[in-house]
């Protein structure tokens, strides 16, 4: 009789499965790792591994036998990454049981057949209580089924992650707004602001929490704990280096030998043979069993020469010992120098205090959580594991779940490795693939996976590794692609280092003649003088050409077919230069949805329904008022606004509006009849009226106000609906009890997270390009995928305040020079360079694991693209995707034939615009376009119309596009602090000055506002100057102050500038405006003219808001004090020539003028 294995077997090879597939369905080992290469078939084996168990449980009833391996469903857990993952596999398993249901009656008969039936029926049943599901889900139930021991109310709430952090950051609020707390941590604000202060806390808390062991915060941030074994540590290291060295020092004395023999053969002036005779006769003066001390440093840097790059031909070994023997030594030694008594006390000290913050706020925390009955994600972990420390809840749960499959283990964590520890399953089925190991941030820790591998592979266990290495997803062409640069990029030898994980070949299954061919290409923008193409328009140019030569054909249902907008996904390995990658779409006519894309609540059908919401909390208020009428329910210009402002004089606008007083106040006709509409509707809506519940109410007020009519008459509109109805979800789950307190909560949520996903639509839904994150693109394909971008550096951990596993707490902050008060030295925890390289090689190895998972999304066409760069050396680690890609391409045989490169191609023709019809209702919302525009980006854009396209336009960091403009020969040494925020800052302090704040207060509050709080201990030294300066002057010298820090908003024709003019004082001359500069004055009159514009603005701005006439214009230089003042005398030809500017940057922007016509000007 044949066995139900083989049986099986058989059956499997009919349906397709290749022997790795067959082998893991019918594994009967304990322990089965699955290494589970991209597009391998993965789900379709859990699927058929899961009935195949319950194939054998069957069995097992029918022939009367025992099966070790046989389970009906409701013994075995299934976990997956996601909540759709688990959906998804719920399903195939539901329809894969009712076919065995179906092929039971055709199978058996007589009374096996009525066994069979039943059987099937049950397990159907069962699967609705089958735990197929997430790891937090599985822990939420395990708690609420043993919720006694747990010491838990089985009907605790869950907080997402969303909703813990808005929890967390009150809680932070409120900690740091306590008096008695304020004082006692004041030492450590001399060295970090609050904003980095609660950004550390909440981020080394969730760190901290995702340990597979409790801790104590105040234990584990233990000052002298953590200094003192910093320090042994340090010493160690040194200890070992210098060993090392030593070590390593010995196998360059035979060829530094052979290097003086050649130089005494020939006549020299040069001094390396000096040097070669020191460094031999130090390293021959040597004991042979040396014990290095401290001391041997200074020994070993006396003896070594300064590098010389001429070495590398003429004397190599001398080279190779100075600039990797020595080298690496003599870095360590400047990165850790040793500690100073009073560096010592500075770090206990902030050790102690923040060991203080994280215990209060972890008690706060757990108090608000237990009052709330909720628990947090890392709570759910966390006390899973400690029930299961509960024997008798450990035999339940080893009784009750005899297999544990679990997809995605690469991304698992310590807590829940020791859960799985904890219940120790008779049968452990894990699938995952280190090399789409991308979840770092969020506690994924790879070593995990490949200790199973270990594991799995050990000889003489009960264990069992597969390799699925077949790709079913991706042709041939892409695969030989993959294979060549990935081998070459993460490296094939297994190494020691837990965290790297080598690469092991995919076998392409699609390899017809056709998908054989080159289907990868590589886009170079090589930026030159006569070089006006972005990387972004020479991407969706080749788009274009997909879309008019209809190549290359992808593959549909089975059939070659040409290309559709559809098929093409763009992958962004982050969203910073998105809005580029929109606008050069939009240009082309180019349909498009963004997943994930840029900031949810930045989209405009957002920002209207908020502000509609905004006004209903407070319909007097002016701001609102005024979002209601410019937005689409109105659509009133500036001109309009311009015109109620000059006939309602001094009135409040909600008087104006409100009391009817616009009827009368002759107002054009078209205007007048907005406004009755906009009373109509104020009389409608306010007071407003909630309905039964929050999410009720607000789709209410989504309909009734005739903002999803407007949703509905622009382009997209069906993703404009989704998205209001995904803030509407998100607004209803605040939980909020009052309307007031909801837009608050609301806007704590813009600030926590900033980039909000879109709303979730089918992929399939139209003919739109996709767009989303790499990381949000796990698990998907696509025919065609762009990733663009390859040559940004990958943004890595970074941070003044860090958490580590083994070190606990590292620490680096700035302090005033002890002789030089306006210099600064930097200090840091022992071995605070060391650790942070390690971190970042995590970063970096993670950064080539994200690579590859874009690569391998591409169905049957990749395309890459990037600018071109070429490494300022040679010797630089590949630190961007591009130079990856470029070393592989330089050094593996082949992989040059297997990509197409091209560069600075362009189509300039756009796709034709598909237009929807809609039958509905009409609205006409009669609305001129109106601009902003800041006062630095009028004076950006006349002293540079390119700078300003770059930073303005296409919003470039001002590194990148320095970069691009070829005016900019070589790179400018980068700068500790910005020149803009220094001035922000001493502007802000001067000002609390003048309204009487002490000078620390004023410091420490000016310092506050400081967008990158990390940094604010670089303009501490500086901004005290400044003060001191201000301070000095006479205070009746600039006049009598009148306004400080004056913000405005000057309207002319339909474009706005805004600005803040920072004093406005009286003389006897009249109203003089006055500018404060921090800047150096080298040259005086070079900064005189660049600041023109923003003065003249200014005066524009002041007479028309005040209806005052403006006397005098003055800059003043604080760095000069007294003599700093510049009076500017008045030329009406310059301030004509500024109006026309305005005119010029409204028509480049309104008809989206592309970079030629900027350097033109």
């Amino acid at each position: 009789m044949i066995s139900i294995s083989e049986t099986k077997r058989r059956q499997l090879e009919v349906e397709g499965f290749n022997p790795e597939q067959t082998a893991a369905v019918l594994s009967e080992e304990s322990l089965i790792v699955i290494s589970a290469g991209a597009g391998s078939g993965k789900t379709r084996v859990l699927t058929e591994r899961y009935v195949y168990i319950c194939e054998r449980r069957l069995q097992s009833l029918l022939n009367g036998q025992d099966d070790p391996l046989s389970a009906d469903v409701e013994q075995m857990v299934a976990i997956t990454f996601t909540k759709k993952a688990a959906r998804e596999m719920r399903e195939r398993i539901r329809k894969t049981l009712e076919k065995k249901k179906k092929e039971a009656l055709q199978t058996f008969s007589g009374n096996e057949r009525i066994v069979a039936d039943r059987f099937w029926s049950d397990q159907l049943e069962g699967l609705g209580n089958a735990v197929i599901t997430t790891f937090h889900s599985f822990c939420q139930k395990l708690i609420q089924d043993y919720s006694l021991e747990a010491k838990v109310l089985p009907t605790f709430s869950i907080l997402d992650e969303v909703e813990s952090k808005l929890l967390q950051a009150d809680i932070l609020d409120s900690m740091f707004d306590e008096e008695v707390w304020y004082k006692d941590w004041q030492p450590i604000y001399s060295f970090f602001n609050e904003h980095t202060l609660k950004k550390s806390i909440q981020e080394i808390y969730g760190q901290l929490r995702e340990l597979d062991e409790a801790v104590d915060p105040v234990d584990f941030f233990n000052q002298a704990k953590i200094v003192d074994e910093l320090i042994q540590l340090e010493l160690t290291e040194k200890h070992r280096k210098l060993k090392d060295f030593y070590k390593d020092a010995q196998n360059y004395i035979a060829p530094l030998q052979e290097l003086l023999e050649e130089y005494s053969k020939k006549k020299t002036s040069s001094n390396t043979p000096a040097h070669i005779h020191r460094i031999m006769n130090y390293l021959l003066s040597l004991p042979d069993s040396m014990e290095p001390q401290l001391e041997n440093f200074q020994e070993i840097e006396k003896v070594m020469p300064t590098l010389a790059g001429a070495w590398k031909k003429s004397a190599p070994a001398l080279y190779d010992l100075v600039k990797y023997g020595f080298g690496p030594l003599k870095e360590f030694w400047k990165e850790n120098p040793g500690l100073r008594d009073h560096t010592l006390e500075d770090l206990k000290m902030i050790v102690r205090i923040f060991g203080q913050m994280m215990q209060e706020f972890h008690v706060r925390y757990e108090l608000v959580k237990r009052e709330r009955a909720v628990m947090d994600f890392s709570d759910l972990q966390r006390r899973a594991v400690a029930v299961l420390a509960n024997e008798k809840v450990g035999q339940d749960c080893r009784r009750k779940f005899k297999h544990f499959m679990i997809d995605e283990f690469q991304d698992t964590n310590a807590l829940q490795m020791n859960m799985l520890k904890r219940i120790g399953p008779e049968f452990q089925f894990i699938v995952g693939d280190g090399k789409q190991a991308i979840y770092r941030f969020r506690g994924g820790d790879v070593s995990l996976m490949k200790d199973y591998v270990h594991l799995a592979k050990a000889s003489g266990s009960d264990s069992s590794f597969i390799d699925m290495s077949s790709n079913y997803r991706t042709c041939k062409g892409i695969i030989d692609f993959v294979n060549l640069s990935f081998s070459s990029i993460m490296g094939t030898q297994e190494t020691e280092v837990p965290y790297q994980i080598h690469y092991s070949p995919l076998v392409a299954a699609r390899d017809s003649e056709q998908e054989q061919e080159v289907r990868v290409e590589l886009l170079q923008t090589v930026l030159a003088d006569d070089t006006t193409v972005n990387e972004y328009e020479a991407l969706v140019s080749r788009m274009m050409d997909m879309m008019e030569e209809k190549q290359p054909e992808v593959q549909i249902n089975g059939q070659w077919t040409a290309p559709e907008w559809k098929n093409m996904a763009i992958l962004i390995p982050s969203r910073t230069q998105l809005m580029q990658l929109e606008m050069a779409l939009q240009n082309r006519n180019i349909p498009f949805v963004v997943y994930g894309g840029v900031g949810f609540f930045e989209k405009q059908e957002v920002m209207d329904y908020l502000a509609f919401l905004s006004w209903l909390n407070r319909p007097w208020e002016a701001l609102y008022i005024m979002a209601i009428l410019r937005g689409p329910l109105f659509g009133l210009s500036m001109n309009d606004f311009l015109e109620m402002n000059e006939h309602r004089t001094d009135m409040e606008l909600s008087d104006f509006l409100y009391k009817g007083y616009f009827r009368d106040a002759g107002l054009s006709s078209k205007l007048r009849g907005k406004l009755e509409e906009f009373y109509l509707l104020f009389e409608k809506w306010i007071p407003y009226v909630s309905h039964t519940s929050v999410k009720e109410t607000l789709l209410h007020w989504f309909e009734e106000s005739g903002l999803k009519i407007t949703c509905l008459l622009q382009s997209n509109s069906l993703q404009r609906i989704r998205n209001v109805e995904k803030l509407i979800h998100i607004l209803a789950d605040l939980k909020a009890h009052s309307l007031d307190h909801m837009l608050k909560q609301v806007k704590r949520l813009i600030e926590l997270s900033e980039k909000e996903g879109e709303a979730e639509v089918e992929l399939d839904e139209g003919n739109v390009v996709h767009i989303m994150t790499v990381h949000a693109s796990k698990g998907l394909e696509f025919p065609i995928v762009f990733v663009p971008n390859l040559g940004k550096n990958l943004q890595s951990d970074r941070g003044s305040l860090r958490f580590h596993k083994q070190h606990r707490l590292l620490v680096k902050y700035n302090k005033d020079h002890e002789l030089r008060p306006h210099e600064e030295n930097t200090f840091c925890t022992p071995m605070f360079a060391e650790i942070n390289k390690e971190l970042k090689n995590q970063a970096l190895e993670e950064s080539k694991r994200l690579f590859y998972v874009a690569a391998t999304r591409a169905r049957d066409y990749l395309v890459f693209s990037s600018l071109h760069k070429e490494k300022e050396d040679s010797d630089e680690t590949d630190k961007t995707w591009y130079q990856m890609l470029m070393t592989a391409i330089d050094e593996v045989p082949g992989l040059g034939d297997k990509v197409r490169i091209c560069t600075n191609e362009r189509n300039e023709k756009k796709a034709d615009v598909l237009v929807l019809d809609y039958a509905g209702p009409t609205l006409r919302i009669g609305r001129e376009l109106s601009l902003t525009f800041s006062v630095s980006e009028v004076m950006d854009f006349i002293n540079d119309p390119t700078a300003y396209y770059y930073k303005h336009v296409l919003k470039l960091d001002t590194v990148e596009w320095e970069g691009e403009l070829h005016s900019f020969a070589m790179e400018k040494e980068p700068q500790a602090w910005s020149s803009a925020e220094l001035g922000s800052i001493v502007h802000r302090a001067c000002e609390l000055l003048d309204q009487g704040w002490s000078r620390g207060i004023a410091l420490q509050e000016a310092l506050s506002r400081l967008e990158d709080a990390e940094n604010s201990y670089l303009y501490i030294a500086q901004v005290e100057r400044f003060m001191n300066d201000y301070q000095s002057i006479d205070q009746g010298f600039l006049g009598v102050p009148m306004e400080n820090e004056w913000s405005f908003t000057y309207h002319y024709h339909g474009i706005h500038v805004v600005g803040t003019i920072d004093k406005v004082v009286r003389r006897e001359s009249g109203i003089h405006l006055i500018d404060i500069k921090t800047n150096q004055t080298i040259n005086r009159d070079q900064l005189v003219q660049r600041y023109l514009p923003q003065l003249y603005l200014y005066k524009l701005a002041y007479e028309q808001v005040k209806g005052a006439s403006v006397a005098g214009l003055s800059l003043f230089f604080l760095r000069d004090r007294e003599n700093g003042l510049v009076e500017i005398p008045f030329d009406p030809n310059y301030e004509q020539f500024v109006i026309f500017t305005l005119e010029r940057m409204a028509e480049l922007k309104r008809k989206n003028a592309n970079r030629s016509e900027y350097t033109k000007l």
